[in-house]
């Protein structure tokens, strides 16, 4: 996946818009820059990218956006907003699977939560545990996931805005972002929100950037060898979560494996940074 409408609506709790999000069933060339602890290696790439008569990716599976999304447009590479956490370098590449070329231009959102499960904009909604309310994405599913069933959007709490930002794919198609490995929170496997945008106009003396239509929405994974690990360290092992596992999850079943990212990362070395990468199949005519 990779990197780089109408003006946005500000992050005030009670003025945020929401994109339509779109259902496009197909598999995904999901791939790391290092092997994850107990898996093999993989490399990242897009296939025969922009070679004719080459076999090309199929349409990344649609994942849904969640309760907790910002329409921001925050242009931004580090995106940690001063939390702790094992760092992440995060290699996103975005890819045209009707002509099998890099797209260039294509604005890429992230956002998920922190190490102890929880979002910005959304701190006084916690985790999950205790006395704080249950996030409205843990419910069972069967079946593909199908966007017109998605779950109501929550209304924010504050104007924090750690753990989220856009950045705009650069020729090669690829972006690039410096966050950290999320936590969890109760119901939910640990995941990453991503969302692609064609059309975007970058506004960088504002670093925002406005305009466009929403061809993508997906979320990228982390497998449980790993989240295993970072529950044993420190600030992961202060959740009060259980952490729930792919398996256990309600949508990665349903299209997600195309999103498993691959981490090389040692718990010995908390505080080196972890390499993946991921390249994902869009088709950007397709308007939700």
């Amino acid at each position: 996946m990779s990197a780089d409408e109408t003006r946005r609506p500000s992050l005030a709790p009670d003025g945020l818009s929401r994109r339509a999000v779109l259902l496009a069933g197909g598999m995904a060339t999901a791939a790391a820059l290092a092997p994850s602890m107990g898996s093999g290696s993989a490399v990242a790439s897009a296939r025969a990218v922009g070679v004719p008569g080459a076999t090309c990716l199929t349409l990344t599976p649609e994942q849904i956006e969640g309760p907790y999304y910002l329409d921001a447009g925050l242009l931004r590479t580090d995106i940690t907003g001063g939390k702790a956490g094992v760092p992440l370098d995060l290699r996103l590449r975005v890819v045209d699977v009707q002509s099998c070329a890099p797209v260039r231009g294509a604005a890429v959102d992230i956002w998920h939560c922190d190490a102890l499960g929880v979002y910005s904009g959304y701190i006084r909604d916690g985790n999950g545990v205790g006395d704080r309310p249950q996030s409205t994405d843990v419910a069972p599913v069967s079946g593909p996931v199908d966007p017109a069933a998605e779950i109501p959007h929550e209304q924010p709490t504050d104007h924090e805005t750690f753990l989220r930002g856009t950045q705009l794919t650069d020729r090669d198609g690829f972006v690039r972002f410096r966050t950290i490995i999320p936590g969890w929170y109760d119901g939910r496997a640990v995941h990453i929100h991503t969302k692609v945008r064609i059309g975007e106009i970058a506004d960088r003396k504002r670093s925002v950037a406005r305009g466009g239509h929403c061809c993508h929405t997906g979320q990228l994974y982390i497998a449980d060898d790993v989240v295993r690990a970072l529950a044993k360290i420190a600030p992961y092992n202060t959740d009060r979560a259980e952490p729930t596992l792919l398996a256990q999850d309600s949508y990665f079943p349903h299209g997600g494996s195309a999103g498993l990212l691959r981490l090389g990362f040692v718990p010995k070395h908390t505080r080196s940074v972890v390499e993946s990468s991921m390249t994902m199949g869009i088709d950007p005519s397709r308007k939700r």
